[in-house]
């Protein structure tokens, strides 16, 4: 727990050094689905559940098509089974990549694609409601730690309101058991990102 305290703090306080060159804040909000992938092809079948993501967001005016993107948030993700209920999955996350502009559509809008990683830090995990404990040890249900990779492409109107589509994929094997099987994170979700300049 101390680890994943001094962790949050270390991405606050980055986060507020890089804030004061930053060109633009936002506030997004995201809804899709989630789920599990398990390499084991004999292990039974996990089905998307419904998942959220919630935060603020940095971007860097690099030129102008061209931004680097951070930010903090919440993110809901999980899976759910036919018979045993759903497991849900709170993450603390924080995405650092890059968005390029390629399409210009009227004087302000335009078509963007994206792509980065992201680091998410386990709070909360339950499985059909009760608690499951967060840890590196096989005791543990699941790892405190999620990196992966993210995408998206999207509508960025009048550069204060983006609409688009986003995927994120883990990288890393989050059953702190560590066996040859692995479980990983993915999510696919539709939301917004209301920005406003400096």
């Amino acid at each position: 727990m101390k680890n994943l305290i001094t962790l949050m703090l270390t991405v606050t306080i980055g986060l507020s050094s890089f804030s004061a060159s930053a060109q633009y804040f936002g506030v997004e909000a995201d809804f899709g689905i989630s789920n599990v992938f398990i390499s084991d092809p004999r292990a039974t079948d996990l089905n998307s559940l419904l998942s959220a993501k919630i935060g603020g967001t940095v971007d860097f005016d690099i030129s102008d098509n061209f931004y680097l993107h951070t930010g903090l948030g919440f993110s809901k993700k999980g899976a759910a089974t036919l018979s045993d209920g759903n497991l849900n999955l709170l993450y603390v996350q924080v995405p650092v990549g890059a968005r390029f502009s390629f399409v210009e559509i009227g004087a302000e809008s335009s078509l963007y694609a994206e792509a980065g990683l992201y680091t998410g830090v386990l709070v909360s995990a339950r499985f059909n409601g009760f608690k499951q404990d967060i840890g590196n040890t096989t005791l543990d249900d699941w790892k405190p730690l999620d990196i992966g990779l993210y995408t998206g492409f999207g509508f960025a109107i009048n550069d204060g309101i983006d609409i688009g589509f986003t995927t994120e994929f883990g990288l890393t094997n989050i059953d702190p058991e560590q066996s040859v099987i692995s479980f990983k994170n993915a999510a696919f979700m539709l939301g917004a990102n209301f920005r406003f300049g400096l």
